[in-house]
């Protein structure tokens, strides 16, 4: 009976959070990698969270936490600053990051151009992600003009702010 009366109220917070879970991940990381998709111009992404961004799309992923990436991983342990340099100078067309997770002196060659809000956020690693393009970046143009189509089609719980 004490383990019961334990685990039944973790076991019910637990199923609660995982409907949750489900429709922030729906709202925030699937939605991104169905954009990434219907983007053929995008071929290189930087990320800090890449699981429905890789199962939504088939965009080369450099992931920022090594997970998916060992270099990246590898670096980042051993050499700090080679890591900083490297995120400088690595080619991307699109960075989708968690800004809160990384500080602004990582990448100064980099221009945000929107946030994607949760206004319901319980699970996921933040409630913004947000999206940067290469100062130099070609694409800028066709990726706001994506965006907005994005913006259409969001769940209602879900903000897009774009930026010019």
């Amino acid at each position: 009976m004490l383990i019961f009366a334990f685990f039944t109220p973790r076991f019910l917070q637990s199923e609660k959070d995982l409907e949750f879970s489900a429709k922030n991940i729906y709202s925030q990381q699937v939605q991104i990698g169905m954009f990434l998709q219907k983007n053929k111009k995008i071929k290189t992404v930087i990320a800090n969270d890449i699981g429905a961004i890789c199962y939504f799309s088939d965009v080369k992923i450099i992931d920022l936490m090594g997970l998916g990436s060992t270099n990246i991983l590898i670096l980042k342990k051993n050499n700090p600053e080679q890591y900083k340099y490297y995120l400088n100078h690595v080619n991307y067309d699109l960075m989708v990051i968690y800004d809160s997770w990384f500080s602004n002196d990582k990448m100064k060659t980099r221009v945000k151009i929107a946030e994607l809000k949760n206004l319901h956020h319980q699970v996921f690693g933040d409630n913004k992600v947000s999206f940067y393009i290469p100062q130099n970046s070609n694409l800028k143009k066709d990726l706001l003009e994506s965006l907005k189509n994005l913006k259409k089609q969001l769940p209602k719980d879900t903000e897009l702010i774009i930026y010019n």
